[in-house]
């Protein structure tokens, strides 16, 4: 029976859609779940203190911010599969480069770091950019909500697993070599051998079917087609109401190494049942949509993100911090396919992956201005005050939220088929 339930969830949704899934899947493994949590503690292994950690992640930021715009026009001359198969090839080089930082001088390790964060982000971001309107453009009306929210469980599933690995390879590694886990080798040698995942998502790209795509190698169209306010507007909303995911990814688990000192497996497995019940909420997307518009969706979820942000602030026990690390995942996840949608239905066929390109861009500012100001926050006042300032802007870009949707201009005018049809 439950297999037949499957069966029938599964039966519209596009053989290609599930290879981008996967592909996203197994790259989510390294980027968002091992990264997230070997990256960070190897690089506090160093020795390069909470401030550089900072300056790590607003890198990484960095790389979102300058990438998504031209790979959005790369792909009128790559293709959709090319692209997304050049941005995992950068994502493993940037990741070998950051595991081989100790085989070169130690005044290079800053600028050195620096750089291998960046490049990793831009592969990653070359991927998106180019998968998430591939993934749009196999969906209609019917089974798009399905679909992405689908396509938002995959990522998170990807991660879950990604941080389950990224807390146990390491001690795995340092029990296999003797060595302590304050030493970075268990850390380096986990990153190095995590990159396998990525080998799996270029083989599935190597499968993928373009056919079903946009017609990327069409001429560029008019920007006076481009519908520039609707689509400002809402990236202003995006910068300004994702403080506190932002905050959670970038700190939580230097917050829970240096702060609460629980160990890298208790972080990982911490970080895990977070992303556990992210895979899954992302799941309910399609019935919230039948009671909901997206819009609305989208202030309620980034209102319930804020309001997470309170147990870190009002204690300093890993009960808390598991508490609202989870609930700001959840909401996350279910704000990433809702966003999508709604913007991606703002604009027509041709020009969303600009769109989305822009998207991710603003996405990259709210990261960008957490981790370059939250590290030196950290230092001067410490991460509850992070948290509360966090909290507070929040909870203003979802008053802002409100304001902005109600405006005639931001109702969705490209609902139907993304396959061109709109």
């Amino acid at each position: 029976m439950i297999r037949r339930i499957a069966l029938r969830y599964w039966s519209d949704v596009s053989p290609n859609a599930l290879k981008l899934m996967l592909a996203l899947m197994f790259l989510a493994f390294l980027t968002m779940g091992v990264s997230g949590v070997t990256g960070v503690l190897y690089v506090l292994r160093l020795g390069l203190g909470t401030e550089f950690l900072g300056m790590y992640n607003f890198a990484g930021s960095l790389g979102h911010l300058c990438t998504p715009l031209p790979a959005s026009f790369l792909v009128r001359f790559l293709g959709l599969k090319r692209s997304m198969f050049l941005g995992v090839v950068v994502v493993i080089v940037g990741f070998w480069l950051t595991a081989s930082v100790e085989f070169i001088p130690r005044e290079a390790w800053t600028a050195y770091l620096l750089g291998s964060q960046f490049l990793t982000s831009c592969g990653f971001s070359i991927f998106l950019v180019n998968c998430t309107p591939a993934v749009m453009a196999v969906t209609d009306d019917q089974n798009r909500s399905k679909t992405y929210g689908m396509y938002s469980a995959t990522r998170n599933f990807g991660a879950l697993v990604g941080m389950l690995a990224g807390g146990m390879l390491p001690a795995l590694m340092a029990r296999q070599l003797q060595l302590a886990l304050d030493d970075p080798a268990p850390f380096r040698l986990a990153l190095m051998a995590s990159t396998l995942s990525a080998l799996v998502s270029l083989f599935v790209l190597v499968r993928y079917r373009e056919t079903e795509g946009p017609q990327t190698t069409q001429n560029t169209p008019s920007w006076s087609t481009f519908p520039f306010f609707p689509v400002v507007l809402s990236l202003l909303t995006v910068v300004l109401s994702q403080g506190a995911v932002a905050v959670c990814y970038s700190f939580c688990n230097a917050y829970m190494d240096v702060e609460l000192n629980l160990s890298p497996q208790f972080i990982g497995s911490l970080g895990a049942f977070g992303q556990l019940c992210a895979v899954v909420v992302p799941l309910a997307v399609p019935q919230l949509r039948k009671r909901l518009d997206n819009a609305t969706v989208m202030v309620l979820v980034s209102l319930g993100g804020a309001l997470m942000l309170v147990p870190f602030i009002a204690t300093d026990h890993w009960l808390g911090a598991g508490f609202g690390r989870t609930g700001i995942m959840s909401m996350a996840a279910i704000w990433m396919p809702v966003a999508q949608m709604y913007q991606m239905e703002l604009v027509p066929v041709a020009w969303r992956p600009t769109a989305y390109a822009m998207f991710s861009m603003s996405l990259s500012v709210n990261y960008g201005l957490v981790s370059f100001f939250g590290g030196y926050i950290i230092s001067a006042w410490g991460f509850p005050f992070l948290f509360l300032a966090s909290c507070l802007t929040t909870l203003l870009g979802c008053l802002i939220l409100v304001v902005v949707i109600r405006n005639p201009i931001m109702r969705p005018q490209f609902i139907r088929q993304g396959s061109g049809a709109d």
